[in-house]
């Protein structure tokens, strides 16, 4: 074999493991399929109440808000609710058939019929003593007893909480816009919001603020054994294992974090803006980026069913009115 030719090989065999190194760095790659929901949307939450039945909420801020249903895994979606005039950010269903969602100037909606029907309980006397938020999440630790949580402009905060079902509602303000919120019963839970993670331990009659700051959390989750987790705006993902007495920054990007949820104690996934999808299967101690599937911002991310062993299926909501099915690829 002369010179030239043992030259070239090198230098092709170079550029083979160059180019395969290069795409190993640039993430892992998931199977994905998305399904347009027939409305040019914000799909700002998707949930699911068993292994084929979820909900999705979204809309356009100043327009319209929509809840859509699936009956077969996220394969196709139905829209069962327009609320003509209010964005929808958040839906949470606390059984099969009970279900509330939230959005722009105080809306609060709840069904007991699996979304067959959807009415307000945003009572007249509450819009009156109540500044008019948007508001963003809810949580329901049972048919009685939920919390909601909103805010706009960073510095103007809310928490709303009913112990009847939303019949009647109390609320506290903050001079913190806030996002997210996560209850383990009816008193102790986290809210999180622009710059801080607060806690309570008596159904938000009393706050305290947690040790983690320096990002806009948009987003909280917790494990099976209660670890909870933060995504933040400011491209950081953050870990408490002892009940969110201390919090450690377990991940560091450029990126927008919108969502995170987990799985199991070690699975879980945090998503953002322009198609930014990282991946943990250790906890939370390292994280992976996803090759991108969509170059469009990813607001909600959850598991089709959760705690199972095999393959799973996640389902990610973007704008565009997209939702997308990945594969984790176990």
């Amino acid at each position: 074999m002369n010179r030239f030719k043992r030259r070239s090989i090198l230098i092709w065999a170079l550029f083979t493991v160059l180019f395969f190194s290069g795409c190993k760095k640039n993430g892992i790659s998931l199977n994905s399929s998305s399904v347009y929901l027939g409305e040019n949307i914000l799909v700002r939450k998707v949930v699911f109440t068993g292994s084929t039945t979820g909900y999705a909420c979204g809309g356009v801020k100043g327009s319209n808000g929509f809840i859509f249903k699936t009956s077969n895994g996220g394969q196709s979606w139905q829209q069962i609710y327009n609320s003509g005039s209010n964005e929808l950010f958040d839906v949470f269903f606390v059984t099969d058939s009970t279900g509330f969602a939230c959005g722009d100037n105080l809306t609060l909606l709840k069904t007991t019929t699996a979304g067959a029907r959807w009415f307000s309980i945003n009572a007249n006397p509450l819009a009156y003593k109540c500044p008019v938020y948007p508001l963003k999440g809810i949580f329901f630790t049972d048919t009685l007893n939920g919390y909601v949580a909103g805010g706009a402009g960073f510095d103007l905060g809310l928490t709303l909480r009913t112990v009847n079902g939303g019949i009647s509602w109390l609320y506290s303000t903050y001079p913190r816009e806030l996002r997210d919120l996560y209850f383990s019963d009816a008193g102790n839970g986290f809210v999180c919001g622009y710059g801080i993670v607060m806690k309570t331990s008596d159904g938000d009659q009393s706050t305290s603020v947690a040790n983690v700051v320096g990002d806009f959390f948009t987003s909280i989750c917790t494990t099976p054994n209660q670890t909870l987790f933060v995504g933040g705006y400011a491209g950081g993902i953050y870990r408490s294992a002892d009940g969110g007495a201390t919090w450690a920054k377990v991940y560091s990007s450029g990126s927008n974090f919108n969502g995170v949820a987990f799985d199991s104690d070690l699975e879980g996934f945090a998503v953002g803006n322009n198609g930014v999808m990282v991946r943990t299967e250790d906890g939370g101690s390292t994280w992976k980026t996803v090759k991108p599937f969509t170059g469009y911002n990813l607001y909600t991310v959850c598991f089709l069913n959760p705690g199972y062993a095999g393959s799973q299926q996640i389902i990610v909501g973007s704008d565009q009115g997209k939702v997308y099915t990945v594969s984790d690829g176990n």
